[in-house]
């Protein structure tokens, strides 16, 4: 008989061990994804507000600026003040009619920096033109009068 309740005892730890382990196993696992998919989603955070962070310390001015009728180019020294470079300027002219053009500005603008643009190519009787950034709200608005560029 003794024999008989020690193989009963066995069974019964078998039967409860079992589910128990299953249930620490699964507990162990979904603790390891949430810890990697906490992990990757606090990097993305910070990866997302690092740039949001540089571009609200960012600033563009425009120095000076001409447009020369005869060969129909467009001059402009842009100004950034600022300890941020910017990259990705786009120059939008814009005409009567709601006619827009666009030309991208090569290179960057380095920070503390100004530097000379020259667009060959450029119908003058544009009303206003608008240099804008990789950046959102960093932008400069400017019109021609007869003594040059004017920033708005």
């Amino acid at each position: 008989m003794g024999r008989y309740k020690q193989l009963e005892w066995e069974e019964e730890t078998k039967e409860v061990s079992a589910p128990f382990s299953l249930a620490i196993l699964l507990v162990v696992v979904t603790i390891l994804i949430a810890a990697v998919l906490s992990y990757w989603a606090s990097s993305m955070g910070a990866r997302s507000t690092s740039g949001v962070d540089e571009c609200a310390r960012a600033q563009l001015r425009l120095y000076s600026g001409n447009y020369d009728n005869s060969t129909r180019t467009l001059f402009m020294y842009l100004d950034n003040p600022q300890s941020v470079d910017l990259s990705h300027l786009t120059l939008y002219l814009f005409y009567s009619g709601d006619e827009m053009i666009e030309k991208p500005l090569e290179g960057v603008l380095k920070a503390n920096s100004i530097k000379a643009f020259n667009l060959t190519d450029v119908d003058g009787n544009f009303r206003k033109g608008v240099i804008k950034t990789e950046c959102p709200g960093v932008q400069i608005e400017f019109v021609l009068s007869s003594d040059g560029l004017h920033q708005v």
